[in-house]
């Protein structure tokens, strides 16, 4: 059983980590930290976390503490991850991994130099239905695969994140936010068989439409990696 230590416990950990944990078998949640002291004995209390904390230093020095998933705002995720590494505790970091390249290669050397696993929370590799898929690919049934796409949208204002409008907290604001996309392409890659030739993304807002669902109506980005020719067929009409 792996005792996790949950770094910037918050809106994410309400909606998204604890039922993720809650069907866990093999871990489990003894520690989070929280800035607001209130909030997070308060969390802790509501999910029977044993250990609360309002810095992550105090959270790594918790001897129950086995690794550290670090769920901070995306300025955070550096220094967060720094100082897990530090403290010897293997850390997985929430997508984004950090602010820029020359973070993230800091985070990866100084794990590098302490022998300690750094892992991004990129889940659609492990996610059963990409397995099965890979499988099915790597069988031949559908061919050599020559292109992968992938597009995601979603309701960019009023989130509950507000850091996430924030340039100096997140790393590219709302649109850089939707991390799925680049998740999806990591095992996207997988399916080409071999390293893409080339790629291509974009990224934009567009004002919500009435006549939009509202998750399709805001901020949206795709990308496409390529392995050979691209064929289309014209749109009818």
């Amino acid at each position: 059983m792996i005792r996790f230590g949950i770094v910037g416990f918050g809106l994410h950990g309400d909606r998204r980590l604890m039922p993720g944990f809650a069907l866990s078998q093999k871990c489990k949640v003894v520690a989070l930290s929280r800035r607001d002291p209130q909030k997070a004995a308060e969390s802790a209390r509501r999910y029977s976390i044993p250990h609360a904390f309002t810095s992550t230093e105090e959270l790594c020095r918790c001897p129950e503490v086995d690794a550290v998933l670090v769920t901070s705002p995306d300025v955070l995720h550096r220094a967060d991850t720094l100082t897990a590494i530090g403290a010897g505790k293997p850390v997985l970091c929430e997508k984004p991994m950090a602010m820029n390249a020359e973070e993230c290669r800091d985070m990866v050397e100084a794990a590098r130099q302490a022998n300690v696993l750094l892992g991004v929370a990129h889940v659609f590799r492990f996610e059963e239905s990409t397995a099965r898929l890979r499988d099915h690919i790597a069988k031949g049934a559908i061919g050599q695969p020559v292109t992968a796409r992938a597009e995601f949208s979603y309701l960019g204002t009023g989130h509950g994140r507000t850091w996430l409008y924030n340039p100096e907290m997140a790393a590219g604001g709302p649109v850089a936010g939707l991390r799925r996309v680049p998740d999806q392409l990591l095992h996207d890659r997988d399916h080409l068989g071999q390293p893409p030739r080339d790629g291509r993304s974009t990224a934009g807002r567009r004002p919500l439409d009435p006549d939009l669902e509202p998750a399709a109506a805001d901020d949206r980005l795709g990308a496409a990696l390529h392995n050979g020719a691209d064929g289309r067929l014209p749109e009818a009409g």
